[in-house]
């Protein structure tokens, strides 16, 4: 396959939240996909270093990125590793399907 005209590459959703129950606010990385025909091109790391720069420039005062990844999906965890991720709780039966979510924060 490939992309022969314009198409999406990826894209990532993220928020700005309260973290921790106190003043302190996180950037929240609520969805990142990459189009298979762009996997394993950097693409993923392009969106997160864009959403922190973003976020750092928009939110000066947030002290963490976090996200949730599906526990069985060892190819983004990789990403969010590489990024410098690092593990957090894990969300037993969060998805709709009883997989676990793992929390990563940086």
């Amino acid at each position: 396959t490939g992309c022969n005209e314009k198409c999406v590459a990826g894209y990532c959703a993220w928020s700005h939240e309260p973290h921790g129950g106190t003043s302190a606010t996180c950037i929240h990385v609520l969805n990142l996909a990459v189009s298979a025909d762009f996997r394993r091109r950097g693409v993923g790391m392009q969106l997160l270093r864009h959403v922190e720069e973003q976020g750092s420039e928009k939110f000066p005062a947030a002290v963490c990125m976090k996200l949730l990844v599906r526990a069985d999906n060892v190819s983004a965890q990789g990403l969010y590793t590489q990024f410098g991720f690092q593990p957090g709780d894990t969300l037993k039966g969060y998805y709709d399907d009883g997989c676990d979510a793992r929390e990563l924060i940086r």
